[in-house]
């Protein structure tokens, strides 16, 4: 016959086991799933139609086109900014000092 210590170890380390068993099984990791990639458009692409025009200059690129420097209109700016200031004046040219 066994010792009553010997019984109470084993009783209580199979219940420990099966404790142990039974978290160990509800919280393992699951594998994450990476989502589906998108469907990829394998259809025959075509390119759209483009209108040349030949011209014998840069768009804009005249004195009065696109290209310009702006000059803005008069009395359209903020009080204390000088018209010199902008436009092909200021571009290159000397500025005139701040006021003192």
């Amino acid at each position: 016959m066994r010792n009553t210590n010997d019984i109470i170890v084993l009783a209580v380390s199979g219940v420990l086991a099966i404790a142990f068993g039974t978290v160990f099984y509800f919280t393992k990791p699951e594998p994450e799933q990476p989502p589906q990639p998108p469907s990829v458009n394998v259809a025959e692409v075509k390119p759209p139609e483009a209108k040349i025009v030949r011209a014998n200059g840069i768009p804009g690129g005249g004195g009065t086109g696109a290209g310009a420097a702006a000059t803005p209109a008069p009395g359209t700016l903020p009080p204390g900014l000088d018209p010199a200031l902008f436009g092909p004046g200021a571009m290159g040219a000397p500025r005139p000092a701040p006021p003192q």
